[in-house]
């Protein structure tokens, strides 16, 4: 949940910039009327498609560390969670999430993912960040835009553990690995 200082602070850049929003009825969805800023993401940026057809933009694979520090930051700030001595965030795009870990891995950062069944639905794939290493690098390199959930990640990974067993794959293996798995070859 979003908290009212980062509202208002939301607020005063949609009113700088001019185009038109609405708050929804939940108090922290916001739809946001522009066709530059469609523009900017379906056209530069590359996002389109359906949810479950998401995926990182490649431009932000070769991106600066900043640059790509800002887009998890903006993620996981929008449909992340601090829970449980870890960072989490979940979504019905297995490719979204995996250029999410790919990503994290610029920064040192490991994670695990898991799949739950959301029947009748699509199934949901969740992108944890545990251990008191990988949460003071997420802290540290990435953050959050709310202040009190980036404060929750200092408080959890006190009681977080040092180490968490984890083999990252980079996009290129992982993709490789699923078509001969997908082909029913054997590995």
């Amino acid at each position: 949940a979003l908290n009212k200082g980062f509202n208002r602070y939301l607020y005063g850049i949609l009113h700088k910039l001019g185009p038109k929003y609405d708050v929804m009825e939940d108090g922290y969805t916001l739809r946001i009327h522009s066709t530059a800023l469609k523009a900017l993401f379906q056209d530069v940026i590359g996002l389109h498609g359906y949810s479950e057809e998401k995926a990182a933009p490649e431009v932000f694979f070769n991106a600066p560390k900043p640059v790509i520090a800002a887009l998890l930051r903006g993620y996981f700030s929008g449909d992340g969670a601090v829970s449980r001595g870890e960072v989490e965030v979940g979504s019905v795009s297995k490719r979204l999430i995996y250029d999410i870990q790919t990503l994290l891995l610029a920064f040192g950062i490991q994670s695990k993912i898991s799949i739950k069944s959301n029947e009748p639905h699509l199934p949901l794939y969740h992108l944890r960040i545990s251990g008191r290493d990988n949460l003071q690098r997420f802290r540290k390199e990435i953050g959050l835009a709310a202040p009190e959930k980036h404060k929750l990640i200092a408080a959890r990974q006190r009681g977080a553990k040092w180490h968490v067993d984890a083999v990252p794959l980079v996009r290129a293996l992982r993709d490789e690995l699923e078509a001969v798995h997908t082909n029913g070859d054997t590995w």
